[in-house]
């Protein structure tokens, strides 16, 4: 699978899915309420915060809660171990005031 990042901040994935990470980038965030808009069209792509702790089952997507200030990983990944992927993902990371 190739993962080609663009200038508006997206990113397209296209070949034959593998189970593994496509991208990931370390983002420190503080306490308070999260939610993460993936903006996927496409098929076999996805778009996940994972805790700090690395815990891959405790991925988070949609309306999240932080604790304390952590360095949590935004992660591109394929959503199955084999297929095609054809899809592009403008992740969003909104703080909720």
């Amino acid at each position: 699978m190739t993962l080609t990042a663009s200038e508006d901040g997206s990113y397209t994935a296209t070949g034959e899915a593998t189970d593994w990470t496509a991208w990931a980038s370390s983002i420190t965030l503080h306490p308070g309420d999260y939610y993460l808009v993936p903006n996927i069209t496409g098929t076999g792509i996805n778009v996940a915060m994972l805790d700090p702790a690395g815990n891959a089952s405790n991925q988070q997507t949609g309306a999240f809660t932080v604790a304390s200030t952590e360095t949590w990983a935004a992660r591109i990944f394929t959503t199955a171990a084999t297929g095609p992927v054809n899809a592009t993902v403008t992740p969003r990371l909104y703080k909720i005031d």
